[in-house]
């Protein structure tokens, strides 16, 4: 049978069949409305009322305009338009951020920094609809955000190859921190690796660390690696040094020991005449190296063993 559907004060009617029926196309303006059944029922059929609210709404057409690729920090601004002049807010999503655009007659724009780390990204909008304007979902051009090239400055290890013995199990090796410009870098962590062992030291004003290196006592020829990692001044700088272990020796130069000796005042003089510097180990030599052993409180020999020579600094 035939029904009338009123809607907001105007009847139109629908034809049913089979309990299904479509009204003649009908054109109505945008806004809300009200559509309301009042069936009066029948000698098969109970009358019955019903009713149901829907709006005519623009269809939205939001565009994002292109994103540039940008570096790390830097701002970028967001715009947003619409055809269909919509006033109000939307959300715009940014990986894990959010940005609220509000336009007026259709277009806004907001300047933001967004925090990305580098990589791609694209911008979208999904605007849950209201009263005038239907919702929708799109996505801006894809953007990509690269590093932020470093503003640190830039750093240099100097270390030299060095040589011990395997007796001197106290070995200390000094390296310098400084700037490519040669500045000193103060109170900096860096950190020598040798052998599988890693030794710690810091920096003083000059630059110079001193590692005190402890567990490098079996002959042989080692690299070693220096480390500064860096931090937010400054660029981490590594080194690769050789360091030698010698096995020790008893027997030194001579010429060394009668000078190390006179330089501590023990080899200058006997029998009213200057000791030369002959390189000959006769007994002067050796009184004098038992007198400087006896000064140190080693034992007295006579003779110049590892430690007589490290006190006499020609190792």
């Amino acid at each position: 049978g035939t029904i009338k559907v009123n809607v907001n004060g105007t009847d139109y009617e629908v034809t049913l069949t089979d309990g299904e029926g479509t009204s003649d196309p009908i054109t109505l303006p945008l806004g809300k409305y009200s559509a309301t059944i009042n069936y009066g029922g029948d000698e098969t059929y109970n009358a019955t009322t019903a009713s149901q609210e829907f709006y005519i709404k623009h269809p939205t057409s939001f565009i994002i305009v292109n994103i540039p690729d940008i570096t790390e920090g830097s701002s970028i601004d967001l715009i947003v338009t619409e055809k269909n002049n919509y006033t109000g807010p939307v959300t715009v999503t940014i990986g894990s951020e959010t940005y609220t655009v509000t336009l007026t007659n259709g277009t806004g724009k907001t300047s933001i920094t967004p925090k990305l780390s580098p990589g791609t990204y694209t911008a979208s909008i999904s605007f849950p609809g209201n009263e005038e304007y239907s919702n929708t979902t799109i996505k801006s051009n894809t953007f990509k955000v690269s590093k932020k090239a470093s503003t640190k400055i830039n750093t240099k290890i100097s270390a030299s190859k060095k040589t011990y013995y395997t007796k001197n199990t106290n070995k200390k090796y000094s390296i310098t921190l400084k700037t490519k410009t040669g500045k000193a870098i103060n109170k900096a962590k860096v950190t020598l690796k040798v052998k599988g062992k890693t030794y710690k030291a810091v920096t003083n004003s000059k630059g110079v660390a001193t590692f005190k290196i402890t567990k490098l006592n079996k002959k042989g020829r080692y690299t070693a690696i220096i480390r500064f990692a860096g931090n937010d001044k400054y660029n981490k700088a590594s080194q690769k040094v050789k360091i030698t272990i010698k096995k020790s020796k008893d027997k030194y130069d001579v010429k060394k020991i009668q000078r190390a000796l006179k330089k501590n005042g023990y080899y200058r003089y006997a029998c009213h005449r200057y000791l030369l510097i002959d390189g000959i180990y006769h007994k002067w030599t050796r009184r004098a190296v038992k007198q400087f052993q006896k000064a140190k409180k080693l034992k007295v020999t006579g003779k110049v063993d590892y430690t007589t020579a490290k006190k006499l600094g020609i190792i």
